[in-house]
């Protein structure tokens, strides 16, 4: 379940030439698969539905101009992803106890 939403996360990408700051804007309206999946809240599921339900409001304007204001304008290393899609998949991360390192 948790690859299925970071492949989600990971496939809204922010369009190549995006100005600074980074947002990340995800569509507030559920697909069809993400209502099927939201309808059917077990136990682990619950903090997947509420995160997707509420991922625009956790994640508004100003939560998104304070992560960004603390990223360098200098580029290094990959390009950079919105400051908000990191925190969602790093929450993801953390409730599922899994790394994002290989092995």
């Amino acid at each position: 379940m948790l690859a299925a939403w970071i492949s989600w996360v990971s496939t809204h990408a922010v369009p190549s030439g995006t100005p600074a700051p980074l947002r990340w804007n995800p569509p507030v309206d559920l697909s069809s698969a993400e209502a099927r999946l939201c309808d059917r809240p077990t136990s682990h599921r619950r903090f997947y539905r509420f995160l997707r339900l509420h991922r625009h409001r956790l994640f508004d304007e100003a939560f998104q101009d304070g992560l960004a204001a603390r990223y360098s304008d200098t580029p290094r290393g990959n390009p950079p992803l919105p400051p908000a899609r990191r925190t969602a998949v790093v929450q993801l991360q953390a409730y599922a106890d899994v790394s994002d390192e290989g092995g």
